[in-house]
C-alpha cells in the first residue's frame, strides 16, 4: 500500500507540475497581450506575476494533497438510492425459500436477508459490449442501458459463493433466482463479496464513478470506472480462460478491445474486422479543460483590447 501511496502523490505532483507551467504561460501571455512587454526589473510587473503563480500554486497544491489524501471508496450504483429499491426488497422471502429448497441439509438459517451489498449490472452480449466499445467512449455511461439487473450477495463458503439475480421481467413486475457458483476461485461475482479487490487495483486511481456491466453470453461481469486517466475495465469472468484474461486486472479500454475481438471472430469474423482503438485518452480531461480555459483567456483578450480602443476615441 506503501507503493500504490508513492505512485499517487507522484502522478498528483506530475499534474501539478503541468498545471502550473501551463498557468504561468498564460498569465504572461496575458499580460503581454493586454499590456506590452514589460521590463523585468520593474516592481509591477514582478508583483503581478508572483501573485497570479502563487495563487495558483496554493490551489494546485490544495488539488494535489485531497488527490492524494482522499482513498478510493467502491461507489457502485446503490440500491437503497435506486427507484427499484423496495420492489428489490420485496423478493426477500422468495429469495430465502429458494434458498432452504435448494439446501435442505442445511437450510437457511436467517429470517432476513442483508440486501446493502446489492450492485447493479447492465445486461449486455458481447458483440454489443464490443460495438460500444469499439467507439472509444469517453465515458462509463455509454454502457449505461435499459436492461440490468441487481446481485444480492447471499453466502460464501471454502468452495462456491451464493447469491440471488433480481431483474425486471417484461411485464414490468420483478422476479429473482438463486446462483451456486461451481468455483470460487474463478468467478464473475468474486468483486461482489470481496470490494476490497477493486479497492486495491484502483488505489493508484483518482476514481469519479463506477458501473457494472454482465456479459451473458461469455459469462463475465466487466467493472468500468471513470477515472482521471480515462475508463479502466476490470474483467472477472467464471472462464477467464476461456478470453485469456486475469480475473480483476486492469485493462485499458485498447487491450480489452482486442481480447474480445478476439473471441467474437472465433464465433462469426465477419463481425470484429480491424475495429477501431478504444484507448480513451488519460488525459482527455485535461486538454478539454485547458482548451475551455484558453478560449476563455482569448476572449477575455479581445474585450480587454476593444475596451481599450474605445477609450482611447
Amino acid at each position: 500500500m506503501e507503493d500504490k501511496l508513492v505512485n499517487k502523490i507522484f502522478k498528483g505532483l506530475i499534474r501539478f507540475l503541468i498545471e502550473v507551467i501551463v498557468m504561468t504561460v498564460l498569465i504572461v501571455g496575458i499580460n503581454i497581450f493586454t499590456n506590452g512587454m514589460y521590463l523585468w526589473g520593474l516592481p509591477r510587473m514582478k508583483k503581478r506575476i508572483f501573485i497570479g503563480i502563487f495563487t495558483l500554486i496554493l490551489v494546485a497544491l490544495c488539488e494535489m494533497a485531497a488527490f492524494a489524501a482522499a482513498p478510493y471508496s467502491s461507489n457502485l450504483d446503490s440500491l437503497s438510492s435506486s427507484s427499484d429499491n423496495l420492489d428489490v426488497l420485496s423478493q426477500e422471502q422468495t429469495i430465502l425459500d429458494m434458498m432452504a429448497f435448494s439446501d435442505e441439509a442445511q437450510p437457511y438459517a436467517a429470517a432476513s436477508l442483508d440486501f446493502s451489498k446489492a450492485q447493479k449490472q447492465y445486461i449486455m452480449n458481447s458483440v454489443s459490449f464490443y460495438d460500444i466499445l469499439s467507439l472509444s467512449p469517453s465515458s462509463a455511461e455509454a454502457f449505461v442501458k435499459d436492461d440490468y439487473a441487481w446481485t444480492v450477495p447471499l453466502e460464501e463458503t471454502d468452495e462456491n459463493y451464493e447469491y440471488a439475480v433480481v431483474r425486471k421481467l417484461e411485464d414490468g413486475e420483478f422476479g429473482s433466482s438463486v446462483i451456486t457458483t461451481l468455483d470460487k476461485t474463478t468467478s464473475s461475482v468474486a468483486y461482489i463479496f470481496h470490494p476490497e479487490m477493486l479497492d486495491e487495483e484502483l488505489a493508484d486511481y483518482q476514481v469519479d464513478s463506477i458501473i457494472t456491466v454482465a456479459i451473458g453470453d461469455i459469462n463475465t461481469h466487466v467493472v468500468i470506472a471513470n477515472t482521471t486517466e480515462g475508463l479502466l475495465y476490470i474483467p472477472f469472468s467464471d472462464r477467464p480462460e476461456f478470453l485469456d484474461i486475469i480475473n480483476g486486472k486492469i485493462y485499458s479500454g485498447s487491450d480489452f478491445l482486442s481480447i474480445l475481438e478476439v473471441y467474437i471472430q472465433t464465433r462469426d469474423p465477419s463481425i470484429a474486422s480491424g475495429g477501431g482503438s478504444a484507448s480513451a485518452s488519460g488525459h482527455s480531461w485535461f486538454l478539454l479543460s485547458v482548451s475551455l480555459l484558453c478560449t476563455a483567456c482569448i476572449l477575455l483578450i479581445i474585450y480587454i483590447k476593444k475596451y481599450k480602443f474605445k477609450q482611447h476615441l
